[in-house]
């Protein structure tokens, strides 16, 4: 097993593309349906990661659990990570800064209903932090966002984003 190896676009003033943390240990999964979420590796709980290690226990989770390569095994990895999301905050109350595959257009959400054309869906916008993590859920990680994704969210995603980080599931 290894590490995942993350890419992050940093949009403030001077940023550039960075790699984090691709060393072992690092993979981590989520205990679920219990209310401690935790990485099994080091016993560390949900309430006790960083926004980037929980959504990256995400990441790993569904990748175990759905499993396949392709289009059709990526959709999937994508909904099982939302609903993963989704049933954490339900059941802890907790991180609900974090918001999964939200669509955006011109700096704003959209809402049901909207026209989508032209926009760009997030894999997991954190309003704190001002971060959108973006799950790549492929055989040959750590090619990095490509310039056109990273143009496209920041120009219809949210306002004030400072930072764009890739998520690769741990293998």
């Amino acid at each position: 097993m290894f590490g995942a190896a993350l890419t992050a676009v940093d949009l403030r003033k001077g940023g550039g593309k960075v790699k984090i943390g691709a060393g072992k240990g690092k993979r981590t999964s989520l205990a679920a349906p219990s209310n401690a979420f935790q990485n099994t590796k080091t016993q560390k709980q949900a309430q006790k990661m960083s926004n980037q290690e929980f959504v990256q226990s995400i990441a790993d989770r569904a990748e175990k659990k759905v499993g396949g390569t392709g289009p059709y095994a990526g959709t999937r990895k994508h909904k099982y990570a939302e609903k993963l999301l989704e049933r954490y905050q339900d059941m802890s109350g907790r991180r609900r800064e974090l918001a999964a595959e939200k669509l955006f257009k011109g700096g704003k959400e959209l809402n049901r209903g909207d026209p989508t054309r032209g926009s760009t869906r997030l894999d997991v916008v954190d309003g704190k932090e001002r971060v959108v993590y973006d799950y790549k859920f492929v055989q040959n990680p750590g090619k990095g966002l490509r310039p056109q994704q990273i143009q496209k969210i920041q120009q219809q995603g949210p306002e004030n984003i400072v930072k764009i980080i890739e998520i690769n599931p741990s293998r």
